[in-house]
């Protein structure tokens, strides 16, 4: 009995969690900088890696997918979830292809950008 309630606290503590705080984490992305900065309610905004060493890439488990991101040759490691979860269906399809053409379409621009940038440097 004792174990049910233990559980159900839990169930509840983590739904709380993602409501409140996992649902306002930010990453920026700054080609000024060259960096990728991630902030929380709970958490100041931080350096997580450079912006030309992202690797974004699809995550599945159990019929779900979400975008990820991770450092080259780290990836699966350590990576942060940057989408929503994607199922099956139409809907989210209609909806990945959205995510595609709006947010990562404009995160390859800007880490294109930054990666010319860091050649021109090195060859002057």
């Amino acid at each position: 009995r004792w174990a049910i309630y233990i559980l159900m606290g839990y169930f509840i503590l983590h739904s709380l969690y993602d409501i409140q705080i996992g649902s306002k984490i930010r990453y920026t992305f700054d080609a000024k900088e060259n960096a990728v900065y991630k902030s929380s309610p709970l958490r100041a905004k931080r350096k997580i890696m450079k912006l030309e060493e992202i690797v974004i890439f699809i995550h599945s488990e159990m019929g779900s997918s979400y975008y990820a991101l991770g450092a080259k040759k780290k990836q699966f490691i350590k990576s942060y979830i940057i989408s929503e979860g994607f199922s099956g269906g139409e809907k989210c399809e209609i909806k990945q292809k959205a995510y595609e053409n709006f947010v990562l379409m404009k995160i390859e621009k800007l880490q294109d950008s930054v990666l010319k940038n860091t050649e021109t440097k090195n060859t002057q």
